[in-house]
């Protein structure tokens, strides 16, 4: 079973979205949390226009420990103990060095909205890119009588052995956050119809489409079936499902259909210069998705 057992929070505010989600699921699996914020090098050209005498650099620090102190004081609330850093330098490189530094393997970050971290000046899909390490970007909980986590899986036959490892890492994550939190786990394939084009170009009758259509989606379905099943009795009874048409649109309009609490997705690259490339459906969706999002780069 995969479980995250050291979390590096970035601790922006005391009851954001981050410490929230990562107290959560540290409380019932005993994983240690360290509340982190970073500390940036004021530019000498800002330093020049401000008043003589002003210590800009420790009154920014004396800011960012108290932030740190109030989420400390936060989290305690649980009956956690949290460490706390203070890290110098810009936030991704600060935050990406932390992580590899301590062997963490889970970086929380609070994401208010479309495509932005809890850090000035950062996007998601970078931080994504450069942290190696899943990063979990956490938003408001939505309210729902039990959270549900949505896993989107390839299952396609043209898919190579490395789908397939990473869709088990994808469920085994999103099975143990459910764990802790009391969830449920779905998970979707979406599927698309080439053959669509070149079909109603030829003449298909639309009752033959519908045929076609059906015939390809219970095939998708027993590939599908054949994935899961290691993890079938731990899915949700109604909690798999299959669409057709653009992954891209699709997840997004189920996740905000289905009131998804949490998606767990899957990069497609690794490392170099595919490593810089998260994946055209993965990039889009950061940007899209109204809840939180756990990413997992392929081991």
């Amino acid at each position: 079973m995969r479980r995250f057992e050291k979390l590096l929070v970035c601790a922006s505010e005391a009851g954001n979205p981050a410490v929230l989600i990562a107290t959560r699921l540290a409380v019932p699996s005993g994983a240690s949390i360290t509340l982190a914020q970073t500390l940036e090098v004021i530019p000498p050209q800002v330093r020049e226009q401000l008043p003589a005498g002003w210590d800009v650099q420790e009154l920014v620090k004396t800011r960012k420990e108290a932030v740190l102190k109030r989420a400390a004081s936060r989290v305690r609330r649980s009956g956690l103990t949290p460490k706390t850093v203070l890290l110098d330098g810009a936030p991704v490189e600060a935050l990406v060095a932390e992580v590899e530094r301590g062997k963490y393997d889970l970086l929380v970050v609070g994401a208010p909205g479309a495509g932005i971290v809890d850090l000035t000046g950062t996007s998601a899909p970078r931080l994504v890119r450069d942290c190696p390490r899943p990063v979990l970007l956490a938003r408001p909980p939505r309210r729902r009588r039990r959270p549900r986590i949505l896993v989107p899986v390839d299952t396609s036959t043209l898919r190579d052995k490395r789908v397939d490892a990473l869709t088990a890492i994808l469920i085994e994550s999103a099975l143990w956050v459910a764990e802790q939190i009391g969830g449920e786990v779905h998970v979707l394939h979406v599927w698309m119809s080439y053959a669509d084009g070149p079909m109603r170009r030829a003449g298909v009758a639309p009752a033959e489409l519908r045929e076609y259509h059906d015939l390809a989606e219970n095939e998708v379905r027993d590939e599908l079936e054949k994935v899961i099943a290691p993890f079938r009795d731990r899915i949700a009874r109604s909690g798999v499902h299959v669409r057709m048409g653009d992954p891209r649109k699709i997840i997004s309009a189920f996740a905000v259909e289905s009131r998804v609490s949490l998606i767990v997705i899957g990069t497609a690259a690794r490392s170099g210069i595919a490593g810089r490339i998260l994946g055209n459906t993965a990039e889009v969706l950061l940007g899209k998705l109204p809840c939180s999002i756990l990413v997992i780069r392929p081991e």
